[in-house]
Order: C-alpha cells, then structure tokens, then sequence
C-alpha cells in the first residue's frame, strides 16, 4: 500500500520536478485564476509543486477500487507524454483533474469487464451522446464544460463504494475539483468565484434539460448532483421541458 501522500510526492518531486524558475512561472500562471477556487490561496505552493496536476486527483484516483492505487503514476505518465508538446493554456488553468481520468477507464479493457464500471460507462455514455448532439445552440458555449461535468460525476459514481448510492457533488465542488473555468468569468465583474459559480450552475441547469433528466439526479437539501442509474425517466423535468412550450 502506497500512502497517498507518498504517492502525491513522488509526482512532485519525481515525474514533475521543477527548478525554482519554472516555479515561479507557474506561480504566476496559476495566481491568475486562483481568485475563482476555494482554498487555492493557501495550496498555492502545493498545486506549483502538482502542476499541471490537480493536488486532489491522486486521491480521487485511490479512492476507486477497481484500479490498483500505484497505477495513478503509471496514468499520469502516459498523460504527460501526451500533452508534452502542448502550449500551456492562456484563458484555463490548464489542470490535469479526475475528468481526465474518464478517458483511461474508457480505453481500459480490463477496468471496463467490471459491472459497475460497465454499468457507469453505459449511462455515462448516453448522457454524453445527449449533451453532444442535443445541447441547446444558445448555450452552446457552455458545452465543454457539460460534457467535462458528466466525466467528473461519472469518475466519482465509481469512488462512492456503492453505485447507486445517492451521493454526489455540489455545484462548488464540481468547480473546485473539477477546476471548471470559462473565460466569461473574468468578464461579469462581480466577485469572481461567485461569477464562475453562477456559470456552472447554468450549465447544470442546461444539462439536466437536455438530458430530461434522465440518469442525473439532483438533491435538493445537499445540493449534490450524481448519476442516478437507475433514473430512467424524470418526469418533473420532462413537465419543465413541455412547459417552456406552452403559452400562459
């Protein structure tokens, strides 16, 4: 057993050591958006030391039961690689989060033998499909971020031990896990996680109207939304749907 903060100094100081110039690069990188997450000011030093990891992906990794815990750095390397001749992003942070780790249980044939992980991926893939084809044209620019919401909620479907646990992630959550960002925050003008805020819960809002709430619940007392994969049907949000189309 790796402990995970073992793990997360390894990735630091092993696959991503940096000198204290490249440091500070980052850190200047990094201050730019950091006004729009919750607690980032005070981990400063220690998303410098992940990047372009987000600290809190290795134990999101860990806590999924159906990978083995040391293959996070096997996982990581295989991204770095891919992404080594990419140009650092101007208008996102450029963070590798949990949604990215979708993309590897997708391409993993013995993760995918699982039946709960076959199960996540069969509803996760329809609201894939839902979003991509389906996703209103006037929102259209708040796709990305819908379709990385559904990667994210799929990811943490497999940490929560049972998979149709109702237990989810808050709007908040979501955007500090996740690192969700859209260059539109910048331009509100208000308090800038609050305005970032404010487009991810619009964004959530397109989501289950496209998908007429079909395997994506919402709890109204704790806010958290999870895939729900037994919810074939929502008929509250196929009646909200219907009434959009009705006159007074």
């Amino acid at each position: 057993r790796i402990a995970t903060t073992d793990v997360t100094y390894v990735v630091a100081n092993r696959l991503l050591k940096k000198n204290p110039g490249q440091k500070e690069q980052i850190r200047q990188y990094l201050t730019k958006f950091a006004k729009y997450y919750e607690g980032w000011t005070q981990r400063l030093d220690l998303f410098v030391d992940m990047f372009p990891v987000h600290p809190d992906y290795v134990e999101t990794f860990e806590r999924i039961p159906v990978v083995e815990k040391r293959g996070v750095l096997q996982v990581l390397s295989a991204a770095f690689k891919k992404m080594s001749n990419d140009e650092v992003p101007e208008d996102t942070p450029g963070l590798i989060a949990a949604d990215n780790f979708w993309e590897f249980i997708l391409e993993n044939p013995a993760t995918r033998s699982n039946p709960d992980v076959k199960a996540t991926i069969e509803c996760s893939n329809v609201l894939v499909d839902k979003v991509t084809s389906g996703f209103p044209q006037n929102r259209k620019q708040y796709q990305p971020m819908a379709l990385r919401v559904i990667k994210g909620l799929s990811v943490h479907r497999l940490t929560t031990g049972d998979i149709h646990a109702p237990i989810g992630l808050t709007p908040e959550e979501l955007r500090d896990r996740l690192c969700l960002y859209h260059p539109m925050a910048a331009e509100i003008g208000g308090e800038p996680a609050s305005d970032l805020m404010g487009i991810i819960e619009v964004t959530l809002r397109e989501i289950r109207t496209t998908v007429s709430g079909q395997f994506l619940s919402h709890n109204e007392d704790n806010r958290q939304y999870y895939l729900d994969l037994k919810k074939i049907e929502d008929y509250d949000a196929i009646i909200e749907k219907k009434v959009e189309t009705l006159d007074k």
